[in-house]
């Protein structure tokens, strides 16, 4: 709805993009180059960067890329499951995601991922498993090693692609640190993703600037750029932060931007245009 009153096509500041809205500097994409060559190598990765540097969304766009060649790439993007008492949820994530998942549980976990793997690697190589490497316990490190471990004919069965802020929690992983975005690259996203939603003057050169220099990360700046957004509808559309603070709110019963929260709370609560009645 709010889109809508806007012009755009859908939301540009979500945070997940899909091809239109994903955006590579030189740098990224030489990162991402790097990273999908070690992977092809049968090299299991430490992706090292802050929250919100995009090392999730780099991953993905590097796994995508091998999973078009035909490598068996095991994606095991969402948080971790909740683990029960005693529970590995390193093998809960990978029966999720792999066939294993309708045949197997509990004691046969191990033995049904292993099948899979083994599966995987003769359909195309080394199968890729990516996941979150932050919050690991100790069972889930052994469990990693262990699958990272296994050979056949002197190749790994499966690599390792694991991100995460601090230093590896396994041994032997190549890391590849992903740097923090500038203020210009954020800024150049935000516009990108602005002008792919048909909305390319939807954020002033100022308002563009302030949220660039003020974010901590590419996701802080999504959501600060989501806010101004929202803001807008309440302003009566687009126009310069300078404008805003010195001309009056048009007539015609345009809020006042101090009653977005509430008004937020209200749509959530009649539900989406699509949510039935």
């Amino acid at each position: 709805m709010l889109h809508g009153f806007l012009g755009l096509s859908r939301d540009p500041f979500q945070e997940g993009c899909d091809d239109e809205l994903y955006l590579e500097d030189p740098g990224r994409y030489g990162l991402r180059q790097r990273l999908e060559g070690s992977l092809r190598e049968g090299k299991s990765v430490w992706l090292r960067g802050r929250l919100g540097s995009g090392r999730r969304t780099l991953l993905a766009r590097a796994a995508a890329t091998l999973a078009a060649e035909g490598r068996a790439v095991a994606w095991c993007g969402e948080p971790w499951l909740p683990a029960e008492e005693g529970g590995r949820r390193v093998l809960e994530l990978l029966l999720q995601v792999t066939r294993a998942g309708a045949r197997a549980s509990g004691p046969t976990a191990l033995e049904a991922v292993c099948e899979e793997l083994l599966f995987g690697f003769c359909r195309g190589g080394p199968v890729i498993a990516a996941l979150a490497g932050e919050g690991l316990a100790p069972g889930d490190q052994e469990e990693l090693a262990f699958l990272s471990s296994l050979r056949l004919l002197g190749k790994p069965l499966v690599c390792i692609a694991l991100w995460g802020e601090r230093s590896s929690p396994l041994e032997g992983l190549e890391e590849v640190r992903v740097p923090p975005f500038s203020p210009s690259a954020l800024r150049e996203l935000l516009l990108h993703r602005a002008t792919a939603c048909a909305g390319r003057d939807l954020l002033a050169p100022d308002v563009l600037e302030r949220i660039s220099e003020e974010a901590r990360s590419a996701s802080h700046a999504l959501e600060l750029a989501r806010t101004e957004v929202a803001h807008l509808v309440f302003r009566g559309g687009p126009q310069s932060e300078a404008a805003c603070q010195t001309a009056p709110p048009p007539d015609g019963g345009v809020l006042d931007p101090s009653a977005l929260a509430e008004v937020n709370r209200l749509l959530h609560a009649l539900g989406s245009e699509s949510s039935p009645r």
